[in-house]
């Protein structure tokens, strides 16, 4: 019985944090207020905390946002910091045309 009500309350923990994660993709409107040479204060204010950041050789960084088409988390948004910290590049990949769907 008390198995049951842990693996009950993982799964409700579980369904909450995927409610939390899909109020955070991003929206066509705040990607496209990425712009190269943006400081990382202006990304995080216009962005929101990342959901990876990943540091790079020369003191560079990427952090990965989860980017929201019709409702369902399709992309990923890479946006990648000089060591200047200012947006170098920003890319946007496509889950399913990387997995070789459409």
């Amino acid at each position: 019985m008390k198995t049951s009500a842990v693996v009950l309350a993982l799964a409700l923990a579980g369904c909450a944090a995927l409610s939390d994660r899909r109020e955070e993709l991003l929206t066509d409107t705040q990607i496209a207020g990425l712009h190269r040479g943006a400081s990382r204060a202006e990304v995080r204010e216009l962005l929101g905390a990342p959901s990876s950041v990943e540091t790079l050789p020369l003191e560079r960084e990427v952090w990965t946002y989860k980017a929201d088409r019709d409702g369902v988390w399709r992309e990923d948004v890479l946006v990648q910091f000089s060591s200047e910290g200012v947006v170098r590049e920003i890319l946007l990949l496509n889950q399913a045309a990387l997995r070789g769907g459409f």
